[in-house]
């Protein structure tokens, strides 16, 4: 059967970053300093492969702010590519993480964990991982729509991980291939986690101000080397 994704209801739920990692807490902890995020977003349609040239520094209580009080939003977001789970100034969020399974290993998780910060509305548009992890829902809810990687001769992937198809609106005249793919969908809660198989297609919409943490450190093996295409200009 392979693998396949799966929800894992409760992984989080007492940790103390279930309270902790409230906007609120995280304002009186961290507001003060400075994090990178990506902003302008809804000017690039390419907002995701472009997502070095977005990065700004702002104030993390502005930011916070933003993101609670400003509704729905794919403008900014501090994703995993922003690295502040890795800033030594951020370095007692790793304290916040609670028990791990046994199938995780809480070693060294500052470098193979990420941070997820952003308002509802915030979208990963449709792409696929070269690794396994789990993405743990901690504030908010999130709604994750999943295609196998058996389906990957119709997602139009010609450019490294990435499809420019919207499976929240999916343009079947410009991706007929499209037609008769059977898309996964799923809500995860906070305390919740989903485990992402290797290569598994997936676009992501916070239905929530979020924050998540993404782990990979899996207790076994998980290092794949493939080549992605790189056809620009389809």
């Amino acid at each position: 059967l392979g693998a396949r994704p799966v929800v894992v209801s409760g992984l989080a739920r007492v940790w103390p970053a279930m309270e902790r990692w409230q906007p609120h807490s995280l304002a009186e902890r961290f507001g003060e300093l400075e994090v990178e995020i990506q902003a302008g977003r809804d000017d690039d349609p390419d907002y995701e492969v472009n997502s070095v040239a977005l990065r700004r520094r702002v104030r993390f209580a502005d930011f916070l702010g933003r993101i609670v009080a400003g509704g729905p939003s794919n403008d900014l977001y501090l994703t995993a590519n922003n690295h502040v789970f890795r800033d030594p100034a951020f370095a007692s969020l790793h304290a916040d993480v609670g028990k791990l399974p046994d199938y995780l290993t809480a070693e060294d998780i500052g470098r193979h964990g990420s941070w997820w910060v952003g308002p509802a509305g915030a979208i990963t548009p449709l792409h696929h991982d070269m690794l396994m992890l789990f993405h743990v829902q901690i504030v908010g809810r999130k709604r994750w729509r999943l295609i196998s990687p058996l389906q990957i001769a119709r997602v139009y992937n010609h450019q490294g991980v990435f499809s420019p198809v919207d499976l929240d609106a999916v343009d079947h005249e410009h991706y007929p291939l499209m037609r008769g793919v059977r898309v996964l969908e799923v809500v995860v809660e906070p305390g919740d986690a989903i485990f992402l198989p290797l290569a598994w297609w997936h676009q992501v919409t916070s239905l929530d101000p979020t924050v998540s943490l993404s782990i990979s450190n899996l207790a076994f093996p998980n290092s794949f080397t493939y080549v992605n295409p790189e056809i620009r200009n389809w």
